[in-house]
């Protein structure tokens, strides 16, 4: 029974460096299209500029309304409702039709994914306090892809 609750900690941990850095790529993924953008959608450069721009406005946006909402609701419901908003918009962006609607989407992606990055320390704080053989490990285990394999092992806290 401990092994699920850990294992589930480690999944939970895994979604959110994962959710996290996701967001914080959302620039950089689009970046190689932004050349093509003008021809494909029919605008000029510097529009198409504005697709990342929106972007970064809106993830500024995100953080500060996230900040806000986390004091009102529940934080999981929260993150799991800026994964499902980032993945739609992402799906919707894909679609645009028009460098308009693209920006405008793009804005509202940017808010939706800085979800994650807002909620991050909260959920690591809840796993280790939750998980005391889980606790030393949580803030070390971003740069480890794996569990530790000894009960024993030790990483500083956060």
């Amino acid at each position: 029974m401990e092994q699920v609750i850990l294992e589930r900690a480690w999944l939970t941990l895994a979604l959110v460096v994962a959710s996290t850095i996701i967001g914080l790529m959302g620039t950089d993924l689009v970046l190689p299209a932004v050349p093509q953008l003008p021809e494909k959608l029919g605008t000029t450069a510097p529009s198409a500029q504005l697709v990342l721009a929106a972007y970064v406005g809106g993830t500024c946006i995100g953080l500060l309304a996230f900040g806000s909402l986390s004091k009102r609701f529940a934080t999981g419901r929260l993150f799991i409702g800026s994964l499902v908003a980032t993945s739609l918009l992402s799906l919707a962006c894909g679609l645009a039709r028009s460098i308009e609607g693209l920006i405008a989407l793009r804005a509202l992606q940017g808010a939706a994914a800085a979800g994650p990055a807002v909620f991050a320390p909260a959920l690591v704080k809840s796993l280790s306090t939750k998980h005391v053989r889980f606790a030393p490990w949580a803030c070390s285990a971003a740069s480890s892809p794996s569990p530790p394999r000894s009960r024993r092992s030790w990483a500083p806290a956060c």
